[in-house]
């Protein structure tokens, strides 16, 4: 197994029930990948599991409502589904970034 790594950083917003944030991020996704060489490219990968881990800043000294799901809209408008884990920390959920 192989594997790509990313590091997103930026501001954006976080939303939920009762709950709207001006924020700023930083979202480290790691994707795994298993090999699958053939004759014309030995290294072939398929993707696989994707972690979408990181920290939020929050406007002020509100705090995201812990072990919420909540909506991370980023600066270039993808969405991520995110639960809200406390001290800033989320996890994504969900199959990854949406419109």
């Amino acid at each position: 197994m192989t594997g790509k790594a990313e590091t997103l950083k930026g501001r954006g917003r976080l939303i939920g029930p009762g709950f709207d944030s001006d924020i700023s991020y930083e979202l480290w996704i790691v994707t795994e990948a298993a090999g699958a060489p053939h004759m014309q490219d030995r290294g072939a990968a398929i993707e696989g599991l994707k972690t979408i881990t990181g920290r939020v800043t929050l406007a002020g000294s509100t705090h995201a409502p812990f072990g919420q799901k909540l909506t991370l809209i980023l600066e270039d408008g993808r969405k991520l589904s995110v639960l809200a884990q406390g001290d800033g920390r989320v996890t994504g959920t969900g199959g990854g970034f949406f419109r």
